[in-house]
């Protein structure tokens, strides 16, 4: 689900030069803009704590981050939308201080182009709202402030929105690539993302990374493996062989498409042998001609919509709540054994790079944030306070895609910058209250 903002960045580089210079320009100027947002969101945070290690870790976290840097070398929005995120902290962290309304209009202006690249970034507007009320002194100020935050955006979403209209006479909402635009594509998510995959083994300390090369399985998991073309539209298939699947668990599978549905949800209409006819109904898919394939799709959707109510009907909880936990959790601890860029750097040890550069920072944040807003409240810090409750719009952003079902690890990029800045910004609030305090303390 993409909007135009990505593209228009680059077609600035397409009208000046030959497709792949364009696109290797769009490669150099990614990772500029990544080099550039590792050292501002870093002197942000000197700026905040006057420390040179905290410095210097943001830089780490940000700059050498493999996790991060993967996706600079693609042609995909993850790159920008999650560093233009960045930038936007910076510049609101200037405006906290500085109180130029140049900051916060600059600061909306780069939240709002990286939603103008991935719409699930739009969250993140809300949790700027509590440190423009507290920065604004009265009312009027306030919806003065407000409304220059969210200007650039607003601008942006309107003049595209009264282009497309014009030019489609429809508005624009954002769609699905095409082989997943079709109603059985879409269930296929939730059975993978929100009935199946959210049960995987949660393993801190896995004992080695997914070798798992197949896209098809972030989005549907054993069942689909292929795209088919069928009447100018492309259609998710299966005729591959299941063992394809054998890396995708940590250690090789023997029966990889069995272990993956052991992790299903069965029910009273569906055990683990009628999920795995969804596969083979997929198989169908793939074969199919331009006289069947609309019959066999629909005899697909429904079939794979009945499974998906009779799990709503029959553990209604699991579906709506218990799922999307263990998704987080499964996310911020071992979602990033599944990186392709395991495979593409063999030689690197992965498994203290996936500590070091994701699992530790995550959970760390999330153990010292509880106990941040508590010295905040007790020291009346409103300003890091507001800091922190702005960090709480990466959270957003995950669980934004867990709750569509699409709990890929690629989309954590997003939320990086705010959680590597809060952490960082944790570590110098709770050193300052109990370190430098009681150092101060004992001086007298």
């Amino acid at each position: 689900m993409r909007l135009p903002g990505y593209s228009l960045i680059y077609l600035i580089f397409r009208i000046f030069l030959p497709m792949w210079h364009a696109l290797f320009a769009m490669i150099i100027f990614q990772s500029l803009v990544g080099c550039i947002t590792a050292y501002l969101l870093s002197r942000s945070v000197y700026e905040i704590s006057k420390s040179r290690v905290l410095f210097f870790i943001l830089i780490c976290l940000l700059g050498i981050n493999i996790y991060v840097l993967f996706w600079e070398g693609s042609i995909l929005t993850d790159s920008l939308s999650a560093n233009f995120i960045g930038i936007s902290l910076y510049f609101i962290s200037r405006y906290s201080y500085k109180r130029a309304t140049a900051f916060l209009f600059y600061s909306g202006l780069f939240l709002g182009w990286s939603a103008f690249m991935r719409p699930a970034n739009v969250l993140a507007f809300p949790f700027y709202i509590p440190i423009i009320v507290q920065l604004s002194n009265i009312r009027s100020s306030l919806w003065k402030n407000l409304f220059i935050f969210s200007l650039p955006y607003g601008l942006s979403m309107l003049s595209f929105q009264a282009m497309y209209y014009i030019y489609k006479g429809e508005l624009y909402f954002p769609k699905y690539f095409d082989v997943y635009e079709h109603p059985y594509a879409k269930k296929l998510f939730i059975v993978h993302g929100s009935i199946c995959w959210p049960n995987m083994e949660i393993n801190l300390f896995p004992a080695k990374g997914q070798n798992c090369d197949i896209p098809f399985f972030e989005q549907v998991g054993i069942f689909g493996d292929s795209i088919v073309k069928i009447k100018s539209s492309e259609y998710i298939g299966s005729f591959r062989d299941p063992n394809i699947f054998e890396d995708c668990f940590g250690d090789k599978e023997a029966d990889p498409v069995t272990k993956y549905l052991s992790k299903c949800i069965c029910t009273s209409t569906f055990s683990i042998d009628s999920i795995r006819t969804i596969r083979y109904d997929l198989r169908k898919i793939a074969y199919a001609n331009e006289k069947n394939i609309d019959s066999l799709s629909a005899a697909l959707n429904h079939k794979i919509s009945r499974y998906i109510e009779s799990v709503k009907k029959e553990r209604p909880v699991y579906y709506y709540i218990t799922s999307r936990i263990k998704s987080f959790i499964l996310l911020i601890t071992t979602g990033q054994a599944y990186f392709r860029g395991h495979i593409s750097f063999p030689q690197v040890p992965w498994l203290p790079i996936l500590l070091t550069f994701h699992t530790i920072p995550i959970i760390l944040y999330l153990l010292l944030f509880t106990v941040s807003i508590f010295v905040c409240l007790k020291t009346k810090n409103s300003l890091i306070l507001s800091f922190l409750i702005i960090t709480l719009a990466g959270l957003g952003i995950i669980f934004s895609y867990i709750f569509i079902s699409m709990p890929h690890f690629r989309y954590l990029v997003s939320a990086y910058p705010y959680i590597f800045w809060g952490l960082v910004i944790e570590i110098h609030l709770l050193y300052e209250y109990f370190i430098n305090r009681k150092s101060t303390n004992q001086a007298l």
